[in-house]
């Protein structure tokens, strides 16, 4: 944007989505945010173990970015101003952890650019576990739209599982808000994966099941259904009635 006088001129931009450009975003959902007063201003909480990784990134991108300290000795905050980049942001990945999401042109991109950007959410806000990957956020939006990548991409995937939290709880002798979190489970290979694909289906084998009582009832009970097929998706789930 460039000021003539009284007036102001608006330019185009292009911005290329590469697999490193994807990367980046997948990181900043996941431990990035906007700073509100300096606009163009973005910063990234980045593990020291992990910095040499995120400075890689930025210099293929051509960012000129700058280090300091974190909240631990174990955290640092890499901070850069980038123009396009924030306003690509500001306007389509809302600012605050429970209205993330992921917009569905995003979601329309190409399995390799996918695959980036679930690699950066990765190294920002997952952890693996065996021969499985786990991602949480207080997102449902933003888990949903993770969910939907796995699919795409062709990792096997469950979830979003959804674990009920109090409002409130204690850290550091100090009683802090809490949200429910949603967690999503994946395998990139699936010979060694929890979850089975077979023609009939994707199959979870379950741990533990818990039998509850029946409630006693009295009332309607209602089906919900399509014409033709009866087929319908919910949540990512596929549902044939």
């Amino acid at each position: 944007i460039t000021k003539d006088k009284n007036q102001y001129k608006t330019q185009d931009y292009v911005l290329n989505f590469s697999e490193d450009f994807m990367f980046f975003l997948g990181y900043f959902l996941g431990n990035g945010n906007l700073n509100s007063a300096a606009k163009t201003r973005i910063k990234l909480s980045v593990p020291v173990k992990k910095i040499e990784l995120i400075e890689n990134n930025l210099k293929k991108l051509n960012i000129n970015y700058h280090i300091f300290e974190g909240s631990s000795d174990k955290q640092k905050n890499i901070i850069f101003s980038h123009a396009i980049y924030s306003t690509f942001i500001r306007k389509y990945l809302p600012g605050d952890a429970y209205s993330k999401f992921i917009p569905q042109f995003i979601l329309d991109l190409p399995v390799k650019l996918l695959k980036e950007l679930l690699n950066g959410y990765i190294e920002a806000d997952g952890y693996k576990r065996k021969n499985t990957f786990r991602i949480t956020t207080i997102s449902p939006s933003l888990a949903y739209g993770i969910s939907k990548i796995c699919h795409k991409v062709g990792y096997l995937s469950c979830g979003p599982l959804i674990q009920k939290r109090p409002k409130t709880t204690i850290i550091e002798d100090r009683v802090v808000n809490q949200r429910d979190t949603y967690s999503i489970e994946f395998s990139i290979n699936p010979q060694k994966s929890k979850f089975k694909n077979t023609s009939k289906g994707l199959f979870y084998k379950l741990e533990n099941i818990e039998i509850k009582s029946p409630e006693n009832y009295d009332g309607y009970v209602y089906n919900i259904t399509v014409e033709n097929n009866h087929t319908y998706t919910i949540n990512n789930i596929v549902t044939h009635n």
